[in-house]
Formats: C-alpha cells, structure tokens, sequence
C-alpha cells in the first residue's frame, strides 16, 4: 500500500475509534435526566468550588476541598454559565467539555505513540485503541473527574519533549503545562519528577532547569494565592490530609487488577503479566536511541512510580487508573510492535490473538460499564417546590441536579464536600482500619455540624432512605426523622425530598451525636 493510502486508513481506524471512544463515554447520558443529572460524587464538588469560587468564596479559607485549586479554576467558566442558565446545564456543558478532553486525549496517545515508532507501525493505532475501550478511562472520561483533565496536560507536556530544535520555549511549555497538571491532582507530580529525573539522568540538566522554572511559574499562578490566602488550611486540607488518608477503596491483586481495567480477569494472571510487562519494558527502553529516548525513559519511570503509589496508598478508587493506563498503552504499543516484528508463523498469529482477547476484554466490560446505569431520578420539581428556601442536600451532585446548590451563610450552613471534611478532621486512620462507616459516627464534631444543618435547614435532599443514612450518627437520624416529613411526590430512584415539619424554635438545639 502507498503511504498516501496507509494514511487514509490510519486516519480512517483512528475516526473510528474516536467514535467508539465517545459512544462508551457518552452512553449513559441517553438515560432519562442522566446527563443534566446525578451521575458521581466527585463532579459535584468540583463544580461546587467553582461555583463558590465564583461567587468570592475562598477554597481552604471559606471552603473545604482536599485537592489543589486547579480544577476550581477549570470549573468556573462553567459554574457561570450555570449562573447565567442553571447549574444543571452548566454542569452538563462541563461534561461535554470533558468528551472533547478524551478525544483530545485519544489524538494524543496516537500523536505520541507515533512518534517513538518506526513510520507505518500500526502500533500507533493499538494504543490509541487501547484507550479508546478501557473501562477504566471510559468511566472517568463521562463526568468532571481529575485524571482526564491531568492527562491531557501531561501528555502534551510529553508531546513537547520530542520538539525539534529543542527550543527554550518547548521546555518552558512542557513545565507550565506539568505545573498545571500538579495543581489540578498532586499525582500528576510522578510525571514532572519522571521529567526531571530523565533530563538529569540523560545529561540535559539545562533542560530540566527549565521544565522546572516552568512548573514552578504554573504553579505559583495557580496555587500561590490560595496558599497566601490561607497558609495553614491550604497545606493541611492539600498536602496533609492526603498523605494521612484513610483505609478504603480496594486492595491486595483487585487494586492491581483495576488499575489496568481488568477487575473480571483472574487477578493473579494481570498480576503475573504485568510483572512481565515491566521487565520487558525496562529491557526494551534501555535499547532506546534518539528523541524517543527521553520520552520513553519518562513513562516509564511514570508507570512504575505511579503503580507503586497505587499500590502503596491507604486510599484506593477504580477512577485512579485512568492516570496510569495512557502511559501504559504508550509502552504496550512499542513492545507489541518489536513482538509484531520479530513474530512469524504461529508465533505471530498467538500475538494477535492476545492483543483481540485484551481489546476484547476492554471493550465488553466498557459496553457492559456504560449501559449499567438507568435513568436518573427527575429532580425538576425539587426547584420550584423550595422556593429560596435553606436546603440541606446530602451531596452537592444532587443540589446541583435539582439546581439548589446554595452559598453557605450562617443562617444556612452547608458544605460541598462533606466527606472531604471528614478526611481533613481524621489524622490517625492511615491504614488501621476501614473507613466506612465509623470515620464518620465516630467522628463528634462532624457529627455536630451536621446536626447545625439539618436544624437549621427547611428541607432535606437525600439520596438514601433517612432512617439509615449511614454516615449520620442514630441521633441526628432520629433528630431528622422527627423534624421533617417526606415529600412522597418528589424524588424516587433512591432520592428523597424532606420538608420541615417542626417549625424552628429559633435555639440551637441540643446535639445528640451518639453512634
């Protein structure tokens, strides 16, 4: 075939794959009041704190977030735009703004792939495939999380790297875009370090020097103020709390195992092939010559240092892989490509018999992952209903669904990220036990200051039956199902509206926070 021919093709399977690629993510969101609706925990917040960001409220001085300040940032174009609108429609613009970051991410993969293989490799498309059906990237690229929007910047980060002439600028670029990075999640630092380690080791320390300067600009731009703002919050809310982070999430060859988007596959086996991978890895990057070099040598040592992380943390949730696997379909593609080329006969066709029972694999458990979630309750009355009433919602992804989201004020009190606030009052849990539920009944002024809101509040929006929100201690369910009566018009699928029925008395009450 002629290049001009081989080029159509790839960009042919690569429209395709985008195409795939964007109907695993998007599938959900046909479901009934799914795209403008609850669909995580997490995006919620981040939406909040652009919200309130938004609207001069300081986080870590005003509110509590436990990352840094980047992804605030990312999301107040779009929390005005809800202000403009309503927060559904601004949460929702965020999410498609999300799809065009994993397609971006896709081209990326290819863009990057292909240049550390020899011309006319489908290798490139391997990669690009890989990360098009993982299940673990197709989850976290459907809604606002902080691994699409950090892998995004990382990899043209690395793109900037394979620059020739190296320049002053592409290196500048490269560390701005890594600061960046590090300012939306701080694991996005195993990537700056894996640069900088990479450029000494290779003897461009001049090189390095300026990735540095740069991250350091990006993030002193990004982080500087907040840290000025509030010293002490920003460093224990960002740093400490996650270094001290509690026991949760999976462990042992399942923490592995979904690392890679393979939890359905024996775990003993992922565990045994991705031992083998790494030493090939090692093997086949150590004979690396060229530009190539350099970019290799850092996704390498990112993969090993990522997975090492992982593996260490007390904290573990299945979104975390999507930061590991783009790097890893980078080096998947270099070794099955050497594999390809060396291969003949059986040996060759065991290969690509492999590489369709993984893309395979992926793609079952992604169309399995996207066509699992059903419609979504209708909150659409939920609006109208309150009025301007204080609405005390359990999590802020159901305040924004039924556009109720408030700015907390001493009549109303309220936080966006109520497990974050336990994470940042629980120094001691690191890995001595489970976190769920006793981080939260045991934990008194928690337990306290959810009482002030739900005394204060003229309506609950919760997302699970109230006589046993787990998280709540016995007394404040009994408080609350003495106070307020259920709207049975409102909510279903799990949700459920509460109206005061107990008119306030205008005195704190006292706190029953007993287990």
């Amino acid at each position: 075939m002629t290049e001009p021919g081989r080029r159509v093709r790839s960009g042919s399977v690569l429209v395709l794959l985008a195409v795939v690629g964007a109907a695993l993510r998007t599938a959900p969101w046909w479901q009934p009041h799914r795209f403008l609706g609850v669909q995580e925990y997490d995006d919620g917040v981040y939406y909040a704190s652009g919200r309130l960001l938004a609207r001069g409220l300081v986080p870590y001085r005003d509110v509590v977030i436990v990352h840094p300040p980047g992804i605030a940032l990312f999301m107040t174009p779009f929390a005005v735009l809800g202000d403009l609108t309503t927060d559904p429609w601004g949460l929702g613009t965020a999410r498609l703004a999300v799809l065009v970051v994993a397609l971006a991410n896709l081209l990326l993969i290819h863009r990057l792939t292909r240049a550390v293989l020899p011309a006319g490799s489908p290798g490139p498309l391997l990669a690009a495939a890989a990360y098009a059906v993982c299940p673990v990237i197709a989850t976290s690229e459907r809604t606002v999380l902080l691994e699409p929007v950090v892998t995004l910047l990382c990899l043209l980060a690395v793109t900037l790297l394979l620059r020739r002439p190296i320049s002053w600028w592409s290196d500048l670029g490269c560390g701005l875009l890594l600061g960046a990075a590090v300012s939306v999640k701080l694991f996005a630092g195993t990537y700056l370090l894996s640069v900088l380690l990479a450029l000494v080791v290779l003897r461009e320390a001049p090189r390095a020097a300026r990735v540095a300067a740069g991250a350091g600009l990006a993030l002193a731009a990004t982080c500087l103020p907040f840290l000025l703002l509030a010293p002490q919050a920003f460093v224990h809310d960002v740093v400490t709390t996650q270094l001290d982070r509690p026991l949760s999430g999976l462990g042992g060859l399942a923490r592995l195992a979904s690392m890679v988007g393979l939890v359905r596959v024996p775990h003993l086996l992922v565990a045994v092939a991705l031992a083998a991978f790494a030493v090939l890895a090692v093997r086949r990057v150590r004979r690396a010559t060229g530009p190539a070099r350099l970019v290799l040598v850092v996704l390498l040592v990112t993969v090993l240092s990522t997975a090492a992380a992982f593996l260490l943390a007390s904290t573990y949730y299945p979104h975390y892989g999507a930061f590991l696997v783009p790097p890893l379909a980078v080096l998947l593609a270099l070794l099955w490509d050497e594999a390809n080329r060396s291969a003949r006969g059986l040996r060759r066709g065991a290969l690509g018999l492999a590489t369709g029972a993984l893309l395979t694999v992926y793609a079952v458990t992604a169309a399995q992952d996207a066509l699992r979630p059903g419609p979504a309750p209708d909150l659409s009355a939920v609006r109208v209903l309150v009025g301007g009433a204080c609405v005390f919602a359990e999590t802020a992804s159901l305040a924004i669904a039924a556009d109720v989201l408030q700015t907390p004020t001493a009549a109303c009190p309220s936080w966006i990220d109520g497990r974050g606030v336990v994470y940042t009052e629980s120094p001691g849990w690191r890995g001595r036990r489970g976190f769920y539920d006793r981080g939260f009944t045991e934990n008194r002024a928690w337990q306290a200051a959810v009482h002030d809101q739900l005394a204060r509040a003229d309506y609950l929006l919760v997302g699970q039956d109230l006589a046993v929100v787990k998280e709540w201690s016995t007394g404040n369910r009994s408080y609350a199902l003495q106070q307020f009566r259920r709207e049975e018009s409102v909510g279903g699928r799990g949700v459920q509206l509460w109206r005061r029925a107990v008119p306030h008395t205008g005195q704190r009450p006292e706190v029953p926070v007993a287990p």
